[in-house]
């Protein structure tokens, strides 16, 4: 499969391009599909604009390797990185589209090599490990698609241009899509100048602020459950805290003792939602770790209401106690 990142059209746009280009490829085997990640594209086609043409130069300014065309308002395309610009005949674009094929099938991974390289383990337990190994790159990948870029060596996060929309951030998209998420590991040698390039977050705040975005009404996060008593190694980055006011408190409690999700919410007197989500951004970036797991306590039963009647009942009896009839 040869992938082609399009910048700059619309979906309508990039189909009919995409099928243009595997008409002229006249190559039996050869398949073309849409890619959204700069990471993971074997041919980048850029629409003829002088903002979007100067940053595509600079992203593939250290990936000599990687083929970027331009595309005309006229259809045209031509070689972005030529000084003039070289107009593309069918047979140029039919022979780097059979070169790409050939590259693409020589590294295509084997099936025991590709299930190796995406993580099935729950995926909180998943970025838990490689934060604690700091030597490794991955992807939080979405329906195929590469969302965020991960460096567990220098705890920074990139988002490759064009995963998010533009009215998201980060946080927002991987904190709602975080159930969906799937973890590729990627191999070091190639995405090594990508994560020089790119913008970069720093990761621990990110995945804080996300664990807190997951759901209405949290749930702790597998393996995390309702027996396990949770406990801060040290206060937390500021940055991740935002001025939450409870979270300084849960913050003050769990670096004093371990609690449950029930234990923290009876001693600080927050709600038990909160409660997880806390939990969870707590040990998904880093700052807890299980301390002990115990049966969930039962809650304590509620307190019956005592009407006027019941209150005399009781004032009398004891009036009797005390000039010694029965109760």
């Amino acid at each position: 499969m040869t992938k082609v990142l399009i910048m700059g059209s619309d979906l309508r746009g990039e189909l009919a391009l995409l099928q243009r280009l595997q008409a002229v490829a006249q190559t039996p085997g050869l398949s073309l599909s849409l890619c959204h990640d700069f990471a993971d594209c074997d041919l980048l086609v850029v629409r003829d604009d002088a903002s979007l043409r100067s940053a595509a130069q600079r992203i593939v300014a250290n990936h000599p390797w990687l083929p970027m065309w331009s595309l005309h308002a006229d259809g045209r395309l031509s070689d972005a990185l030529a000084e003039p610009q070289a107009p593309l005949d069918d047979h140029h674009i039919r022979t780097v589209l059979q070169r790409l094929h050939v590259i693409a099938r020589s590294h295509a991974p084997s099936s025991a090599n590709a299930a190796e390289s995406t993580v099935h383990e729950p995926l909180g337990l998943a970025l838990r490990k490689r934060l604690a190994s700091a030597d490794t790159v991955a992807a939080l990948t979405l329906d195929g698609r590469d969302l965020l870029l991960l460096d567990f060596r220098r705890l920074l996060a990139i988002t490759p241009p064009g995963a998010t929309g533009p009215d998201d951030t980060p946080a927002q998209v991987l904190g709602r899509e975080f159930a969906r998420l799937s973890l590729r590991t990627l191999p070091p040698a190639r995405y090594s100048t990508l994560f020089v390039d790119l913008p970069s977050l720093p990761m621990i705040p990110l995945l804080w602020q996300a664990a807190l975005r997951m759901a209405v009404v949290p749930e702790l996060l597998p393996p995390l459950h309702e027996g396990c008593q949770l406990k801060l190694a040290r206060w937390p980055d500021f940055r991740v805290l935002a001025h939450r006011h409870d979270d300084f408190r849960l913050c003050s409690l769990l670096l004093r003792r371990a609690c449950t999700v029930l234990e923290a919410s009876h001693a600080l007197g927050v709600d038990p939602g909160a409660v997880r989500a806390f939990f969870n951004a707590a040990w998904l970036s880093g700052y807890a770790q299980v301390e002990a797991e115990s049966a969930v306590a039962p809650p304590p039963p509620p307190t019956r209401q005592r009407g006027p009647g019941a209150l005399l009942a009781s004032m009398w009896r004891g009036v009797r106690r005390a000039r010694g009839g029965s109760a």
